[in-house]
């Protein structure tokens, strides 16, 4: 299970939050994965991570019905560049997601960024509780990363 990605990732999302109505923490995903599996895309991970939408009490539900979209790991990396100190997120909420985003990109490659919603259109994501999946490929080729929940109103 990719055990050494794991608890480095797990250690590195402990405490962070994504920031939005209600701040929700980061939590573990995996999935394995086979040869036949290819590139990293929203189906994928529709069909491999589900379950973690589906048994989420939180979270928008069912993830078939749910409009996704990908946006790219350096755009995501770019929203916590520069945090003010009189602002929410502030320095440390920032500091934080860097620690976690750097222990993605150390044991994680071809990470992408998924969103999931009951509202929008194909590309467009709205909705109440949208779950957000960074994920990408462990050294054994698995599938992992992290999951949250952003509350749009």
């Amino acid at each position: 299970m990719d055990s050494a990605t794991k608890s480095a990732i797990e250690k590195a999302a402990e405490g962070v939050i994504y920031v939005s109505e209600s701040d929700y923490p980061f939590t573990y995903v995996w999935a394995g994965l086979g040869a036949d599996d290819g590139e990293v895309t929203e189906e994928l991970v529709r069909e491999k991570l589900g379950s973690f939408v589906d048994n989420d009490a939180d979270a928008d539900k069912p993830l078939k019905d749910l409009f996704g979209m990908e946006v790219t790991w350096s755009k995501w990396k770019s929203d916590y560049v520069s945090c003010d100190a009189n602002a929410y997120p502030g320095p440390e909420e920032c500091k934080a997601m860097r620690r976690m985003d750097e222990a993605l990109d150390t044991h994680l490659s071809g990470i992408k960024v998924f969103y999931f919603g009951s509202n929008g259109a194909p590309g467009r994501v709205e909705g109440v509780a949208v779950t957000i999946f960074i994920v990408g490929r462990t050294a054994s080729g698995n599938l992992a990363g992290v999951k949250t929940i952003a509350i749009w109103t």
